[in-house]
């Protein structure tokens, strides 16, 4: 065997590169394609999620034991601890202004009631 016909053995031609080459690109394609389709499809649970979320009617799917269902129930719990946050805050600030009426009350027959310059 002659060293040209070893090189071209090794080598395998430049049709056999060109062949590679496009194997890698089409494999590289279809990965980039299957990615870009389960990161839209992911997007759009996410995006319909906080839709309803927004609208106050959001509500865990399915259980089972995917990420989308983990993020699911964290999302959830998150909004229900949001929403007893805010019905926290609302029951305080409803203590708070029957507390002033009480000291309104107390201190009005005192004469010492100056009301609150805004």
């Amino acid at each position: 065997m002659r060293s040209g016909q070893c090189m071209e053995l090794v080598t395998g031609g430049s049709d056999m590169w060109i062949f590679i080459v496009f194997v890698c690109v089409t494999v590289t394609a279809i990965i980039i394609f299957v990615n870009y389709r389960r990161t839209k499809k992911t997007m759009d649970t996410i995006e319909e999620m906080l839709n309803v979320a927004v609208k106050g009617e959001f509500t865990e799917g399915e259980f089972d034991e995917t990420r989308m269902s983990a993020l699911e129930t964290k999302f959830a719990h998150y909004l229900s601890a949001s929403a007893l946050s805010a019905q926290n805050v609302e029951a305080e600030k409803n203590k708070i202004k029957a507390l002033q009426k009480v000291v309104f009350a107390m201190l009005l027959p005192l004469g010492r009631y100056r009301p609150p310059r805004h």
